[in-house]
């Protein structure tokens, strides 16, 4: 029995360990960041999230289990993001040392089918439930507004 209650014990301490650092990285990523949320292995979000949704102007949270993917704007940034966090996963499992996050420019769709320019930030953390990812969204640039038709309002005549 003492040997089992050691063992329980040392989980418990494991277990908020892996807590603390998830929300230190939660901490960190939202000084910086607009927007920030974790991702389960399969990229899809755990919680809803207003943030991601006030970026790309729609009008409801974005609903938990959303694949990311599908609000990335290209099919090459889609690629790159999905080698992105492959990348960081296998540096994660491999190397015990506390993760850092990193980064990658990306261009999201907003809810008018615009792009919006974005440095995301990553870091892949064990957590009770499995390996997940904190990621945090940086607007980075102009969003592509459509160039007005008429001009001729703006214009005096003599």
């Amino acid at each position: 029995k003492r040997r089992t209650w050691k063992l329980i014990q040392g989980l418990q301490v494991q277990e908020r360990e892996l807590k603390h650092r998830h929300a230190s990285t939660l901490r960190l990523l939202s000084s910086f960041c607009d927007c920030v949320f974790t991702m389960t292995r399969d990229l899809c979000l755990v919680d809803p999230s207003k943030s991601l949704a006030t970026i790309l102007l729609q009008s409801k949270a974005i609903s938990a289990g959303t694949d990311i993917c599908t609000l990335i704007k290209r099919k090459e940034d889609q690629d790159r993001f999905k080698d992105f966090v492959t990348k960081s996963s296998l540096e994660e499992l491999e190397d015990d040392a506390k993760p850092l996050p990193s980064s990658l420019m990306l261009d999201f769709n907003d809810a008018l089918g615009r792009r919006v320019c974005t440095r995301v930030y990553l870091a892949s953390l064990r957590t009770a439930q499995g390996l997940q990812h904190v990621v945090g969204v940086v607007e980075a640039g102009e969003r592509d507004y459509p160039e007005t038709m008429d001009n001729s309002s703006t214009t005096t005549s003599a």
